[in-house]
């Protein structure tokens, strides 16, 4: 059965409102059968390679004391972790996200405390870093005869070197970032673990992953398009585009799911070439980056320290998102806490685990949450706009119900509402009877509105404040503005009563 399932998933839309699946109750067990299940894998990574249980054993010791010295280095507190205590990951970029984002770290860490493991969270310092600006709700007057206005403004916090990623950025953002965050957590009473994906690349277990992809580049190759093909099949989607491109090929040449770059540059793909004679020439886009020779091929731990000397001469490989999670779901965690777009995407990860290892996959567990600020919005609710539309549309077609009583009781009205009503119900036999009825409706209903000519106006005017002010609640209801806005301990609660595992 294939892993790939149409999953109709949605954030959720009304405030404090959290969306976890499987349910919080569930979870201790769902990393227990994911542990064993890990531990059942028999496979090697690529002929010459590691057994997984030795790969897998040897990269956690390293990742895992790899985060602690992290930790020690920003003075965090880091939780003692040994085997076989399970890690909970998560992850994202080191920007201010918005709290349906920061619920997976409470979650971690409130499974983590239930599992009897550590939650680890890995900053994707390697993904571009966009201008880096705050959006913000604002409040002031109009321009317009409107009164109060209600806008979202951006400010720019931190200046930034256009088409790097975050860990190339002349000012730390991504790092700044991290720290601010996990000092606040630890005021909160949160103590995961923190990594970058940059730091995690760079280890050996990493490298001998990558190496090991590289002596099964034709597989790895096909399992992704495959695993894209089998997404976009399932998804009914039709971009070449979404939700990532195919990997390509150029005659001999193909592309693989990792970045390279040198300090200091944009980041390029990743692209290898069978060499004359055996073994792999290694490019970024076109220019060269290196070779593995059959020797390194065939012992991937050569071909590792290949790639370590490569990294020493300046040259970076980092991970793209699926081969990112490909990675540390296999090597490192014993479960993955995604958002609702990582949930539907990964699905991908999944299939190629199972085209490339013939293993079933891991679970993963999804987490999100819609919180608003906690702002005074204007009285306009769906109702109102719905009320305030139905009597714009009224006055306009039917007037006769509208009239105020006062004018309804009149000789006119009265006349013309009686005449209104006859002709309704005729109707008329032919096209010509029924477009003369439809034309002397018209003439009525026109008549009827000449008796209260302020109130049609006023029902517009109505309508335009609703909606004014309609779009002004969507605006202070927004929930993709950063976490940093909103009173941490109020967030830190609602996270909490969301995600708590009954013991």
């Amino acid at each position: 059965m294939s892993p790939i399932e149409r999953r109709r998933l949605r954030v959720p839309r009304g405030d404090r409102q959290a969306l976890i699946r499987p349910e919080p109750a569930a979870l201790p067990a769902l990393v227990r059968r994911n542990s064993r299940l890990l531990a059942s894998y028999r496979f090697d990574l690529a002929p010459g390679a590691p057994g997984f249980r030795e790969f897998r054993a040897a990269a956690r010791a390293e990742v895992l004391a790899l985060a602690r010295r992290y930790a020690a280095r920003w003075n965090f507190s880091a939780p003692e972790w040994r085997e076989p205590m399970p890690v909970i990951l998560s992850g994202h970029q080191p920007r201010p996200f918005h709290p349906g984002v920061w619920i997976k770290n409470f979650l971690a860490g409130e499974l983590a405390s239930a599992a009897g493991g550590v939650a680890l969270n890995l900053n994707v310092d390697n993904d571009e870093a966009h201008a880096q600006r705050f959006r913000l709700p604002a409040r002031g007057a109009s321009d317009l005869a409107v009164g109060e206005e209600v806008r979202t403004v951006e400010v720019e916090f931190a200046p930034h070197a256009p088409g790097l990623p975050f860990e190339e950025q002349p000012a730390s953002l991504g790092e700044a970032f991290v720290v601010g965050r996990r000092r606040l957590e630890e005021r909160l009473g949160l103590a995961n673990l923190e990594l970058p994906v940059s730091a995690l690349s760079d280890t050996s277990a990493f490298l001998l992953f990558v190496a090991a992809m590289l002596r099964r580049c034709e597989d790895f190759f096909a399992a992704y398009n495959d695993a894209l093909a089998e997404f976009r099949r399932v998804y009914r989607e039709r971009s070449p585009a979404q939700p990532v491109p195919d990997l390509a090929r150029d005659g001999r040449r193909i592309e693989l799911p990792y970045w390279v770059w040198r300090a200091g540059e944009p980041r390029r793909r990743l692209w290898v070439e069978p060499m004359p004679g055996g073994g792999l020439a290694l490019a970024a886009e076109d220019e060269p980056v290196g070779r593995l020779g059959p020797a390194d091929l065939a012992d991937p731990a050569a071909g590792a320290e290949r790639l370590a000397g490569l990294r020493r001469s300046g040259w970076k490989i980092r991970p793209r998102a699926i081969s990112m999670t490909l990675f540390v779901r296999l090597a490192v965690g014993d479960v993955f806490i995604h958002g609702v777009g990582g949930a539907l995407y990964d699905q991908i990860t999944d299939a190629i685990i199972e085209r490339l290892f013939g293993v079933r996959p891991p679970e993963i567990i999804l987490a999100s949450a819609t919180v608003h600020l906690p702002l005074e919005t204007f009285p306009a609710t769906p109702a109102d706009l719905s009320a305030a539309q139905r009597a714009v549309r009224d006055w306009r077609y039917n007037p006769d119900r509208m009239l105020p009583e006062r004018a309804r009781r009149g000789g006119e009205a009265k006349a013309l509402i009686e005449e209104k009503k006859r002709l309704v119900a005729t109707r008329g036999a032919t096209r010509d009877e029924r477009r003369h009825v439809w034309q002397r409706v018209r003439e009525i209903n026109g008549r009827l509105l000449a008796l209260a000519p302020e109130q049609p106006d006023a029902a517009r005017e109505e309508l335009h404040r609703i909606q004014r002010y309609a779009r002004y609640n969507d605006i202070l209801r927004n929930r993709e503005f950063p976490f940093c806005l909103y009173p941490p301990e109020d967030l830190a609660a609602f996270y909490r009563g969301a995600s708590r595992i009954a013991r």
